[in-house]
This record gives C-alpha cells, sequence and structure tokens, in this order.
C-alpha cells in the first residue's frame, strides 16, 4: 500500500473506517469510480443494505461474538489488541508506515494510557476522575468501546 501511487486514476482508496461510518456514500463513490450506471449504483447500494453487519450477523455494530466469522462491526478494533510490544515489532518491519497512510500509534498510545488511568482510579475508588479519564478516550477515540465498557462499570458502583 505504501507504494501505490494514489494520484493514478485507477486507484481508489477506501478506509474501513470510513466504510462503517457512512455506508452508502462510500460504497456509491466506489460503484461510480469503477463506471456503474445510477441504476446499477442503486442495485448494488441495496446489495450492501442486504449484506450489512446488522443484517448478516443480527447484532448491533460493536457487540462481540468472537465465535463468528463477524466480530464486531467496528473499526479501531486492533487498538483493543496491539500492545506496545506489538508495535515496537510492526515499527521495525514498516518503519513509519502507519504514519504515511494516515494513522497513529500516539494517538492509540494515549487512548490506553486514558484507559489504563481509568482503571487505576477505579480500583483507588476515585470514580469522578476516573470518569473523567475514560471520557478523554471517547474523545480520542468515540469507537473504542472499552472505554465506554469501562466507563459505564464506573456508573454501575
Amino acid at each position: 500500500m505504501l507504494a501505490w501511487d494514489y494520484s493514478n486514476p485507477n486507484v481508489i482508496e477506501v478506509r474501513y473506517e470510513d466504510l462503517i461510518k457512512n455506508e452508502e456514500t462510500e460504497f456509491k463513490k466506489i460503484f461510480l469510480h469503477y463506471g456503474l450506471t445510477e441504476a446499477q449504483v442503486l442495485e448494488a447500494l441495496e446489495i450492501v443494505r442486504q449484506c450489512s453487519f446488522k443484517k448478516l450477523a443480527k447484532r448491533q455494530s460493536g457487540q462481540e461474538n468472537r465465535k463468528s466469522h463477524f466480530r464486531k462491526g467496528i473499526s479501531g478494533d486492533w487498538e483493543n489488541y496491539f500492545t506496545s510490544e506489538h508495535i515496537q515489532i510492526f515499527e521495525e518491519l514498516f518503519p513509519d508506515a502507519l504514519e504515511k497512510l494516515g494513522y497513529s500509534w500516539k494517538r492509540s498510545s494515549s487512548i490506553q494510557s486514558y484507559l489504563k488511568l481509568g482503571n487505576q482510579l477505579q480500583k483507588q475508588d476515585k470514580l469522578e476522575e476516573a470518569i473523567s479519564a475514560y471520557r478523554k478516550a471517547i474523545e480520542q477515540n468515540p469507537t473504542f468501546y472499552a472505554s465506554y465498557h469501562n466507563l459505564g462499570e464506573v456508573f454501575t458502583q
């Protein structure tokens, strides 16, 4: 992907997070790029609707089923699994790749820091401070489910 010529009119960049955020607009852009007529686009968009995560998985995005091929239907979930060791190995193999593709470890590290801080504060019964930390993690990435989950845990205490 790093070597792709994004200025080439035959190349279209599609990001999963954009598809999740605005499925119809992004798929329409793809279909028009490849020359579908308006009528074909409408038909293709109906297929997209029939193949949506909600339809196929029979649950809302963000609800995980580890046994299903359709795990969560959200973007950014890698942040829940990439440790600092994973990041170090990835950086050694593909230096600056994420930044060149418009992503950032720094944002992920910041989210993880707020989440860890919130967890520590929650264990110390500093609930207002924990709430603040989780909300900062949510500001960094509104699709990062763990922040919402942990925030909900505080509210149930």
